[in-house]
């Protein structure tokens, strides 16, 4: 929805659908009732999640005109896509599995083609941009680091060079500008707002040198039209697991010229960690709970000194608990934004609160995305209605920006 300097949605990857046909119901079930509820007089945004299957399958036999007039007679619009997870993103062993394919990957790059397709045709033309949300490049335990990997290095390189490309060239042709925003993730090989300037440094140096090449145009502009077209999604929740402050982020991203192109609001767990074996035996047996089979939950411990310790998933966490010398854990788990705890472990919603307060807000992004995608995997007693679970969150927003 429009809001104030704003256009709000919540990411509807929460919504199981790894085809067009079930996608399509999924929304229709949920969309509708949601808009009557948060928006009836006024348009209402949407963003949209699609899998690879489900993008092609929207691309065939007039599905995307035939989408498109079911947005304009309900009064909805599509302004932002979440392209991180590719494939399979429910009811499955997800974890690690999400990076994949990488962004040295054919793959990758025609799923990310599908979905500036899609956006391309979708976005209303009173609205300046689009949004389309894409992996940390790779997975940091699993995929080869392109600085030590030559040929990986330049695949990633090449396939970032098509894609802002393909993003000039709908500009230049339709007028239709959308950016490819990288969403740094704690394991991801872009984790830290740190290592994302680092990122783009050799984005800007690497793939600007293929750019002046293919389009003919002198490293400064090249330069130019890559930080216009590959942005940063900044996940409060991501950046809040790393300790990171927003302001900070915000000042170091823009002292490099890289600009935010959508912000997930999302909030981690948060639980401090007492001296007192007892107490560690009762917090193990409450995070256990949040300990699920589908997704990755990455810890980071805060020790004493300041350093950080690091887990892979929360399972290897509550191992070690007996023994950690950490006094606070934060554990990727994007829990709902309107509750401050969960049964004595309590939530970053805070970094929330101080995204929200920052002076500048509306200059550094119009596009906000609530992204809470674990409902069907809290525990039991924290369900609820998921209409009525996602219209709180909107809510809450509402009532805090």
């Amino acid at each position: 929805m429009k809001y104030k300097n704003y256009h709000l949605t919540y990411c509807t990857n929460v919504h199981p659908g790894e085809d067009w046909a079930t996608t399509f119901t999924q929304l229709k079930k949920y969309i509708l009732p949601l808009k009557e509820k948060l928006a009836p007089e006024t348009p209402f945004g949407i963003g949209l999640r699609l899998s690879a299957k489900a993008a092609a399958g929207l691309l065939e036999n007039n599905g995307l005109d035939k989408f498109q007039k079911w947005l304009e007679q309900n009064d909805l619009y599509v302004f932002t896509m979440n392209g991180f997870p590719y494939g399979t993103f429910h009811a499955t062993h997800v974890k690690e599995k999400v990076h994949d394919p990488d962004w040295s990957t054919k793959e990758r790059l025609k799923y990310t083609g599908d979905l500036i397709e899609i956006l391309g045709k979708l976005i209303p033309a009173e609205i300046s941009s689009g949004s389309i949300s894409t992996s940390p490049v790779s997975y940091r335990f699993t995929q080869k680091n392109i600085k030590n990997d030559k040929e990986t290095e330049q695949k990633i390189t090449e396939n970032f060079a098509a894609v802002v490309e393909l993003l000039f060239q709908l500009k230049e042709s339709t007028g239709t500008e959308i950016h490819l925003d990288i969403e740094p993730e704690p394991d991801g090989m872009v984790e830290s707002s740190a290592e994302a300037v680092a990122f783009f440094e050799y984005l800007v140096q690497d793939v600007g040198v293929l750019l002046q090449k293919k389009l003919r145009v002198p490293a400064e502009k090249a330069h130019a039209i890559i930080l216009d077209h590959l942005r940063i999604c900044y996940d409060v929740c991501h950046s809040a697991l790393l300790y990171e402050e927003p302001s900070e982020v915000m000042a170091n991203f823009e002292k490099a010229g890289i600009k935010i192109g959508k912000i997930q609001i999302s909030s981690a767990l948060k639980i401090a960690i007492p001296l007192e074996q007892p107490e560690r035996k009762r917090i193990q047996d409450r995070l256990t709970a949040f300990a699920d089979s589908v997704y990755l939950h990455q810890v980071v411990g805060l020790l004493p000194d300041g350093s950080f310790e690091r887990y892979k998933d929360l399972p290897a966490a509550l191992e070690s608990l007996p023994v950690t010398h950490s006094t606070e854990w934060r554990i990727h788990f994007h829990v709902p934004i309107f509750a401050a705890e969960y049964d004595e472990i309590c939530s970053t919603r805070q970094q929330i609160e101080k995204v929200f307060s920052l002076p500048n807000l509306k200059e550094i992004t119009s596009h906000l995305e609530i992204e809470t995608y674990t409902w069907d995997v809290l525990p039991e007693k924290n369900q609820s209605s998921l209409t009525e679970s996602i219209a709180h969150e909107y809510r809450w927003v509402l009532s805090n920006l």
